[in-house]
């Protein structure tokens, strides 16, 4: 089950349809996604599940972090 979610959110952060947020999401959930606990995994599902230019905001720091989306693995 973990295995066809980790698939999924690799899928998902390297076809958001912005380039800049396809390459910086789809790089770091290649190096990084199948470190994730079940936890980690749901909270960047979270993040997955936002507006691709609201994640492109809050990378380039131009608007702060909601606070439902503030959590470690999003910081």
């Amino acid at each position: 089950m973990e295995d066809a979610l980790r698939k999924r959110l690799i899928l998902r952060s390297r076809q958001r349809g912005m380039l800049e947020v396809d390459l910086l999401l789809g790089k770091w959930s290649r190096e990084n996604i199948n470190r994730l606990t079940r936890d980690e995994l749901d909270q960047y599902e979270a993040l997955l599940n936002s507006e691709t230019v609201d994640i492109f905001a809050w990378i380039t720091g131009k608007t702060p972090l909601p606070a439902e989306l503030d959590l470690p693995i999003v910081r």
